[in-house]
């Protein structure tokens, strides 16, 4: 494989990913009006414009030193920017979510189901794990820690 192809197969995933992100996030935003989806707008937005620019910059004729500086220097700004806001909209939306869910739902606390007590993946219906509980194996699942 060469540098060349490699190089467009980067533009064109990064900026089909970005996009399919873009356009389900106005979706989203126009139907729901919670900001995780506008920062992903904005996000989105930035990481299209910013993989044009990397990419028409990989081909366009060498640049002076101070002209390389400037342009790195926008795109590094570029790229923390769309970065925080991808991960502050991320965050907001799981908050969201998992409060919307938590209000619905048990909390699931139990570590270490036992036969007389059942698990909250029994109640769910989940199906039990058959034979007796005690041992280490037939514990349904959960972790031991």
């Amino acid at each position: 494989m060469t540098l060349t192809f490699l190089e467009k197969l980067e533009y064109i995933t990064s900026v089909t990913c970005s996009a399919i992100v873009l356009v389900l996030s106005f979706t989203a935003y126009r139907r729901t009006r919670l900001r995780p989806f506008a920062l992903w707008i904005v996000s989105s937005s930035i990481g299209i414009i910013l993989m044009t620019g990397w990419y028409s910059h990989l081909h366009s004729l060498p640049a002076s030193r101070a002209d390389y500086e400037t342009y790195m220097t926008i795109y590094r700004i570029g790229f923390f920017t769309n970065s925080i806001l991808a991960t502050i909209g991320s965050v907001m939306l799981i908050q969201h979510v998992l409060a919307r869910v938590g209000s619905k739902m048990p909390p699931n606390t139990a570590l270490e189901p036992t036969a007389a007590v059942p698990s909250v993946s029994d109640e769910l219906g989940n199906p039990k794990a058959g034979g007796d509980s005690t041992s280490a194996s037939s514990g349904g699942g959960s972790a031991h820690l």
